[in-house]
């Protein structure tokens, strides 16, 4: 429910005209949602490490389907990835590593000791843990909307 408020609020309040960009926000919060639940019951069954492995290897299976579905223009993106110079494969490496692999981890780790309800409410506090570094390090400051959010059409 707080994903749906936080999508409804992104749009410019309930009355809003809905874009791709809040389709793909909610997409995403349905899917986070099952993801949380369905690792709430592996959790107890697998250690994080065979659950981190099994995500993913789904993941690679995901996108390389779609990587050979969306045609010859990724395929020569690829194919010009191998000429990246090594401080650019270590900058994705330590993405996949630190972003991906470690994340999923702890978060399988995570499950095994709280619900999936405590682990949804930490997920959805994700956009405050986000915007604080950019206004650490960044400087960058949230914008106020003009008028009434209720008002706009």
């Amino acid at each position: 429910m707080l994903s749906l408020v936080s999508v409804a609020l992104q749009i410019g309040g309930l009355g809003g005209e809905i874009r791709l960009g809040s389709w793909l926000s909610l997409a995403s919060a349905v899917a986070l949602t099952v993801q949380v639940l369905a690792l709430s019951r592996l959790a107890v069954r697998a250690t994080p490490l065979e659950i981190t492995a099994a995500e993913s290897l789904g993941a690679v299976v995901v996108l390389s389907g779609m990587l050979v579905i969306h045609g010859g223009s990724s395929l020569a993106v690829l194919g010009h990835a191998f000429a990246w110079p090594a401080g650019v494969w270590a900058g994705v490496l330590c993405l996949a590593l630190g972003g991906g692999l470690w994340a999923f981890m702890l978060q399988a780790w995570g499950q095994r000791h709280i619900s999936a309800t405590a682990a949804a409410l930490a997920f959805n506090t994700e956009a405050v843990w986000s915007a604080l570094p950019a206004w650490l390090i960044l400087a960058e400051t949230l914008s106020r909307p003009r008028g009434r959010w209720w008002a706009r059409r």
